[in-house]
């Protein structure tokens, strides 16, 4: 009898606590949903209208890129009205300025759970500023100049950008951000390879994406599934560029290979030693086959074989990070999805703008500055 009543209060106990284990995951997804609401809500009413085929278009139609500027300034952008007289080149510092702000705006109104992911998305415009200053002093721009293209963002605040206005050369740059988390990265690859630009862009590049993925394991457990599909295929795209540029640029295997991004999704690493090892670009698209890229490079190797510039295929990527975080959105499109998608597609739709503008201002048609552009699909 005792032995039946304790087996009946082990069941009893187990099914209880089998129920309260439900009941908390269930609750976890309750709270998850009901902390992404507003922002999600929010994120939707600010949209991404210049990732749209439709909109830019009806933007190209405008009379001129004054008129398309007052335009662009309804959707939040603060920009110039005298472009057509002064140029493009206060827009596009707007346009960068508006574009840290937003992703600031993510930031400051996301839960707590993807923040660690968003504090790590802003090294990518901390990025962005380096490269800028990097490719000013190899020209030998004048400070002025320098300083009017370059923006605070986190790692890069106005004292730095101070320090890198006292420099003189690219080195100097190097040094000059030195008290940024990637300061003693692009030091050591500067130091390694003689200052050369395309090693210390994608040095950078590298640090942003190793940033991410150690968010993977900084966000809650309810959106690091979402967060660990992205920085996946994230990793992907971008070692797929860093091996087509790391091959036009004549890098030896060993820097190329030191210059990849762990933790792909579909590229694991042997794969891409073997693409890294080929002669030519032509032979990647041998390597892909059977991954997610293999359409994407392979339609774009047309245009490359044509033109023998590797922007289409660099743009066809772009589009297909674009069409990843469209995918994750609708996925996850109750909790995390959302705000990965407004910080890819916001990227993309202030290159856009900064396009039509310029494309404007010199007389381009629309058929000229559309292949710049990176769309939506069925947009």
């Amino acid at each position: 009898m005792d032995t039946t009543f304790t087996l009946a209060l082990m069941i009893i106990g187990g099914a209880v606590l089998i129920t309260i284990i439900l009941l908390m995951s269930y609750f976890n997804v309750l709270i998850t949903i009901a902390s992404f609401s507003f922002p999600n809500a929010r994120l939707k009413a600010m949209g991404n209208p210049y990732v749209r085929k439709r909109k830019l278009t009806e933007l190209m139609e405008l009379s001129g890129a004054g008129e398309a500027a007052m335009e662009i300034t309804k959707e939040g952008y603060n920009l110039p009205q005298n472009i057509e007289k002064a140029g493009t080149e206060e827009a596009e510092r707007k346009l960068d300025i508006a574009q840290v702000e937003f992703l600031k705006k993510v930031l400051d109104s996301d839960p707590i759970s993807i923040r660690p992911f968003l504090e790590a998305y802003l090294i990518k415009y901390d990025a962005m500023q380096v490269k800028k200053a990097l490719r000013g002093r190899q020209k030998g721009i004048s400070n002025e100049e320098l300083k009017s293209k370059l923006i605070p963002v986190k790692e890069i605040s106005e004292s730095v950008i101070d320090d890198i206005l006292d420099s003189s050369s690219v080195d100097d740059v190097c040094n000059a951000v030195k008290s940024t988390k990637f300061g003693d990265s692009l030091i050591k690859a500067a130091a390694e390879n003689k200052g050369k630009l395309v090693v210390l862009d994608l040095t950078l590049d590298k640090f942003f994406s190793s940033e991410l993925r150690k968010t993977i394991t900084r966000v809650d457990t309810s959106v690091s599934e979402t967060v660990t599909l992205f920085v996946g295929k994230h990793a992907d795209i971008t070692n797929i560029k860093h091996i087509i540029r790391s091959k036009v640029q004549g890098l030896d295997v060993a820097t190329t290979e030191s210059l990849l991004v762990d933790g792909g999704r579909l590229l694991a690493p042997w794969k891409l030693k073997q693409m890294i090892e080929v002669k030519g670009l032509q032979e990647l698209v041998t390597e892909l086959e059977g991954t997610a890229y293999l359409d994407t490079v392979r339609e774009a190797m047309q245009d490359y074989s044509e033109t023998k510039s590797i922007y289409s295929l660099e743009v066809a990527l772009d589009r297909l990070l674009l069409h990843t975080a469209s995918a994750i959105a609708s996925s996850a499109m109750i909790a995390a999805g959302p705000t990965i998608k407004f910080i890819v597609a916001k990227e993309f739709e202030v290159r856009n703008l900064k396009a039509v503008l310029r494309g404007m201002y010199e007389g381009l048609s629309s058929d000229q500055i559309m292949p710049m552009l990176i769309m939506e699909e069925g947009s």
